[in-house]
């Protein structure tokens, strides 16, 4: 796991970078997991906020391997949504959040930069080709304007 997530989507960092090195993602279908939602961090909490807006840019800059600046650039647009939106509903430290998580990913530009670059050297399969189980729209976008708010109303 990369330390610098420090919680939220440092699965999702793990999982991405395993797929690009060749390796096959499984899933025990009878396997029961109880999760205890908001044991870290609430649900409502500014910081969690933070860290899933920061922490998703981390993701990005990291592991995709085509087309990056267009694909961070537009997610960089759908956090500056996100974060009018928080602000029209009068959520001010959430609006907070979204704009520190941007700054705290400016920050580690050269670090995550210099992390890719490292990592490049493990990639093992042809990421020109689409990597299967993975969901190329934006999230945001689908939470906020098309009311997606579950898993399963997202296809991969």
């Amino acid at each position: 796991f990369d330390y610098d997530f420090f919680a939220h989507m440092e699965e999702i960092d793990l999982c991405w970078r395993l797929k690009l090195m060749g390796y096959k993602i499984m899933v025990e279908p009878s396997a029961v997991v109880y999760h205890l939602g908001g044991g870290t961090l609430g649900y409502m909490s500014p910081f969690k906020t933070r860290l899933n807006f920061r922490n998703s840019l981390y993701l990005l800059q990291k592991n995709t391997q085509h087309k990056r600046f267009g694909i961070l650039l537009r997610r960089l647009c759908w956090d500056g949504v996100a974060g009018i939106r928080f602000l029209l509903h009068g959520n001010l430290s959430h609006f907070w959040a979204v704009l520190c998580s941007h700054f705290e990913f400016y920050s580690h530009l050269g670090i995550n930069r210099r992390k890719r670059k490292m990592f490049r050297q493990k990639i093992k399969i042809d990421t020109r080709a689409s990597l299967t189980g993975m969901y190329y729209r934006s999230v945001v976008r689908g939470y906020f304007l098309q009311q997606k708010k579950k898993f399963t109303d997202y296809e991969v």
